[in-house]
């Protein structure tokens, strides 16, 4: 997937993470934009997940 969605833009990046059979991907349905505060964000969420685990 990396190779395929590189260092493109994030709308074509989108259609990438919808093809992807990672669950870890799914968050990205509903995302419209990635910027600095939604990768923020996305660490705090992923952080309190592995906290659980």
């Amino acid at each position: 997937m990396n190779p395929a969605a590189s260092n493109g833009p994030f709308d074509s990046k989108l259609v990438e993470y919808k093809n992807s059979v990672l669950r870890l991907n799914c968050h990205f349905d509903s995302q419209t934009e990635w910027d600095e505060q939604g990768i923020a964000q996305r660490g705090h969420q992923l952080g309190e997940a592995l906290c659980k685990i």
